[in-house]
């Protein structure tokens, strides 16, 4: 399992275990702890507006997101045609 720490907010911080998987279309985040779902994520390649990654001090994934309503989609909803 890769150790995460998700952002929530500006202040507030909550760390989970878990393992992240890349796809060409996703980024996917699934929690370790079965009690720790409610964190699991899956992000469109779309929604990612940057993204980098460093190993100083650790290993880390930064990801920017965009906040616009328009082009998100709720987990488990699909668009209707």
């Amino acid at each position: 399992s890769i150790r995460a720490t998700i952002v929530l907010g500006s202040t507030t911080t909550t760390s989970v275990s878990g393992e992240v998987f890349v796809t060409q279309s996703q980024v996917l985040f699934v929690a370790s702890d079965q009690e720790q779902v409610e964190h699991d994520l899956a992000i469109g390649a779309s929604c990612i507006i940057l993204h980098a990654m460093t190993d100083d001090p650790h290993l880390a994934i930064y990801l920017q997101l965009n906040t616009s309503e328009d082009e998100t989609v709720a987990a488990g909803e699909e668009e209707e045609d």
